[in-house]
């Protein structure tokens, strides 16, 4: 019996959507919502809320993680077809201390906006969903969570990602400053190919998301 799958429903997205994608550090945006990116593409808009600049090797200095990220992020965005992005620039680390400047981004017309879910085992990603609440987005807004750095324990949406899988391996590889230190390419697939067993029947590869 497939229970898992009783509940589980496919996100729907028209082609009147403006979709958001809330990302706490460059790369985030590919591993938890590629798939989701690359299947609708032009309708998608990011927001990189910090710099990324602890996320480099040892000894890097840290201007040069923070241009780097910011390259590899607009070569990814430009292989997904996103036309609209914004780097808030919070210092890597301590997005929970900067709502302040986080309330002031625009997050009005959307139709959906995704973030990391609450549960997530990063400071960084944990605050998010938290300052979403207190700004107050428009009421008929969807909002869902998708995970990077841990699992969703019973996400609500999935998104068939089979046939846009190889791209979202070339997705997160433009991030090779990330996967020099750990391959994520292989560990998020790996999970995408887990969560294929959320839908009934079964699918090659999905991601998860989980509606807030």
């Amino acid at each position: 019996m497939h229970e898992k799958g009783v509940d589980m429903k496919e996100l729907q997205i028209s082609t009147y959507d403006r979709v958001l994608v809330l990302a706490p550090h460059p790369d985030d945006e590919s591993m938890g919502c590629g798939g989701l990116l690359l299947k609708h593409p032009g309708q998608c808009e990011v927001i990189v809320l910090t710099d990324g600049r602890h996320g480099g090797l040892s000894g890097q200095d840290q201007q040069s993680v923070v241009a780097m990220r910011k390259s590899e992020f607009e070569k990814a965005m430009a292989y997904a077809l996103v036309k609209r992005w914004f780097f808030l620039g919070v210092e890597d680390g301590k997005l929970s201390e900067n709502f302040a400047k986080f309330s002031e981004l625009d997050l009005s017309g959307y139709n959906i906006i995704l973030c990391p879910f609450p549960g997530e085992n990063h400071q960084d990603h944990t605050c998010v969903f938290d300052f979403l609440r207190k700004v107050k987005t428009q009421t008929q807004c969807k909002i869902l969570g998708y995970e990077v750095w841990s699992t969703l324990s019973s996400p609500s949406h999935y998104i068939d990602i089979s046939d846009v899988v190889n791209n979202k391996k070339r997705l997160i590889a433009f991030y090779k400053s990330q996967i020099v230190q750990v391959d994520y390419v292989a560990k998020v697939i790996g999970l995408n190919c887990f969560r294929g067993l959320l839908p009934y029947p079964a699918v090659k590869y999905a991601e998860a998301y989980q509606e807030l």
